[in-house]
C-alpha cells in the first residue's frame, strides 16, 4: 500500500542538483533535440490547410513522442539511481515497450483533446469565448487531478516493462493516491524559476526544465520506496 512521502519537496530538489553534476550536459543535449525535433513537427503541421489532416498528424505525432518521453524517463531514472547517463538513453523506448509508450501517450492525448473542446467549439464559431473559457475552467479540475493519477506511468513502465499498461496505470493510481497534494506543491515550486526563464528570453528554461524532470524522477524514486 502506498504511503505518504516523508521527504521533503526541498530535499528532493536537493538530491536532484547533486545527482545532476556532471550529467547537465548530456541531459540538457537530449532536451533540445526532442525540442527541435517536436518543434520542426509543429511547424510542419501548421503548413497543412486541411484541419482534419492537420489534427490527425498532429495526434500521430504526439503519440510517437511517447516513445521519446519513455527515452528520457529511462535516463532520468538511471540519474535518480546512480547509474551511467548517456545520451543513447533518450532512444532507450524504441528498444523496449514502444507499444505500451505509445499506449499511455494515447491516453494523454485523449485527455488534452477533451480538454480542448470548449476551443475547438469555438474556432468553429458554435459558442463565445466567454463560455471556451468557462468550459475550459470546467475541464481543467478533472484534468489536473487525471495528470496527478497518471504522473508516474512512464517511469513505471521502466520498473516493471514485464506489466501491462492497464496495470502500470493502476499503479500509477495507487503511489500517488496519497501524494496529490504533495505532488501538486512539488510542480507549483518551479513555477518561479519558469517564470524568470521566461522573461529571461527562455534560454534558462533549460537548465530549469532539466532540474524539474530529474527532480520528477527523484520525487518517483522516493514514494516508490515507500510501497
Amino acid at each position: 500500500m502506498a504511503k505518504t512521502s516523508s521527504v521533503s519537496t526541498s530535499m528532493i530538489k536537493a538530491t536532484a542538483r547533486e545527482r545532476l553534476l556532471g550529467n547537465y550536459g548530456t541531459i540538457i543535449a537530449a532536451s533540445i533535440v526532442v525540442n527541435i525535433i517536436y518543434f520542426v513537427s509543429m511547424l510542419t503541421i501548421l503548413q497543412i490547410t486541411n484541419i482534419f489532416i492537420s489534427l490527425t498528424t498532429q495526434i500521430i505525432v504526439d503519440l510517437l513522442f511517447g516513445v521519446f518521453i519513455s527515452g528520457r524517463c529511462y535516463m532520468l531514472m538511471n540519474l535518480a539511481y546512480g547509474q551511467p547517463v548517456t545520451f543513447g538513453d533518450l532512444f532507450f523506448g524504441f528498444k523496449q515497450n514502444p507499444d505500451k509508450a505509445i499506449l499511455i501517450q494515447l491516453i494523454y492525448t485523449i485527455a488534452s483533446l477533451i480538454l480542448q473542446i470548449p476551443q475547438f467549439l469555438h474556432v468553429a464559431g458554435l459558442i463565445p469565448i466567454t463560455w471556451m473559457a468557462i468550459g475550459t475552467l470546467v475541464l481543467l479540475i478533472p484534468y489536473i487531478i487525471f495528470a496527478v493519477a497518471m504522473s508516474q506511468t512512464f517511469f513505471l513502465l521502466q520498473d516493471f516493462p514485464d506489466n501491462s499498461v492497464r496495470q502500470l496505470i493502476r499503479k500509477s493510481i495507487s503511489v500517488m493516491r496519497h501524494n496529490y497534494i504533495k505532488y501538486i506543491g512539488f510542480v507549483l515550486s518551479f513555477v518561479p524559476m519558469m517564470f524568470i526563464g521566461v522573461i529571461t528570453f527562455f534560454i534558462p528554461l533549460l537548465w530549469v526544465e532539466t532540474y524539474f524532470n530529474a527532480s520528477r524522477a527523484m520525487f518517483y524514486k522516493e514514494i516508490i520506496s515507500q510501497r
